[in-house]
């Protein structure tokens, strides 16, 4: 539903009171963005007990608490959230005991069609890239808000058609732009406000992948739109933020895990490089044992930013429950980028136009 990495606390025989919040806040330390409380056939004083103490330790690491099948108690703990089976009340029934969010359990398609006519509060999509586009439709021509991950569609022409579906429905697309709360890259937005002049810039990009990812569907450029847009997406979203528009666009590498090029935008000229190889990851960090290295050089000076992700997601979501989500606006130039990328022929690079990590 809201977050990447979703808790459902089902606790077992035998556990304890203490065992079970041990447990729950232990995957909280390891990054848990949301926590759905499930006390399947437990009577309401002791759901009401344990749900009280779950709610404090998720307030505590700043994430929502989700409580199953109970909007009554839900309203009396306090909680963001209540998640409905199939058999349990509608979600027009359960707003009669609460206002927060109502979400429902859907396991085929048409329960999903359902849950959108019962008239649920939105629609996570965490689908094959493809996908995302039809089904955020769906989710507004049924009356939900959408929340999508990343990339939030393929094509601009996409985005087009969202925002005049969004204007008849008004129901709002939202997607996860977490670059934009990186505490590093916000600091860096900050400095540059204050600096005048095109910028020179150097984008590093180096996410490992494992062997898993060459047999999923991300390999699939119909699917995933190529490498440029499911993985560079939020590259070329930062850039977008920084610097604005993209007026040059050049591809000098793209294979199924690198792609490079170079970018003239409103304020600076970019070369950048993106990777799912982490033998591109440099010495010093692979013999720590790191496969990721993300790096932005403005003007020859470095902010590295391969740190500080555990909480970003938890930070869009929170701005968007409070109105300041990332919408298609937002999202409309770097999708426009990716699309440039993936069809634009391979372009041979000067040399003051080619990325180090080029050779």
């Amino acid at each position: 539903m809201l977050g990447r990495l979703y808790l459902v606390v089902t606790p077992r025989p035998g556990w304890s009171l203490e065992a079970t919040l041990d447990r729950t806040e232990r995957a909280l330390a390891g990054g848990v963005e949301v926590v759905q409380l499930r006390a399947k056939d437990w009577e309401a004083r002791p759901t009401l007990a344990l749900g009280e103490r779950m709610l404090a330790l998720a307030r505590r690491y700043g994430v929502p608490f989700f409580l199953n099948d109970r909007p009554d108690l839900a309203a009396l703990l306090g909680a963001d959230g209540v998640h409905l089976g199939q058999n349990d009340l509608t979600p027009e029934e359960a707003r009669r005991f609460f206002a927060g969010m109502v979400g429902r359990s859907t396991h085929a398609p048409e329960q999903a069609l359902r849950a959108l006519e019962e008239g649920v509060d939105y629609l996570s999509i965490a689908s094959p890239n493809h996908l995302h586009y039809p089904q955020i439709r769906m989710a507004l021509r049924l009356g939900a808000n959408a929340l999508s991950e990343k990339p939030l569609v393929l094509w601009p022409e996409e985005i087009a058609r969202l925002k005049e579906l969004e204007a008849r429905t008004g129901r709002r697309v939202y997607t996860v732009l977490q670059l934009r709360v990186h505490p590093s890259l916000l600091a860096l937005k900050e400095r540059l406000g204050q600096e005048k002049g095109a910028k020179d810039v150097v984008l590093t990009y180096v996410t490992g992948r494992g062997k898993w990812h060459g047999k999923s569907w991300k390999v699939d450029d119909a699917k995933s739109g190529g490498l440029a847009t499911n993985i560079g997406i939020h590259f070329f979203d930062l850039l977008a933020w920084l610097f604005g528009r993209a007026l040059h666009v050049e591809v000098h590498a793209r294979t199924p895990t690198v792609n490079a090029g170079y970018l003239e935008l409103e304020g600076a000229r970019v070369r950048w490089f993106l990777s799912i190889d982490p033998s591109f990851v440099p010495e010093p960090l692979r013999r720590q044992g790191k496969r990721t290295y993300r790096s932005i050089a403005v003007d020859g000076e470095e902010v590295e930013f391969s740190e500080g992700f555990t909480d970003l997601h938890t930070e869009v979501y929170r701005k968007t429950l409070a109105g300041e989500g990332f919408g298609l606006d937002e999202a409309a130039e770097a999708i426009r980028v990716a699309a440039l990328l993936r069809t634009l022929p391979l372009s041979q690079p000067s040399p003051e136009n080619r990325h180090p990590f080029l050779g």
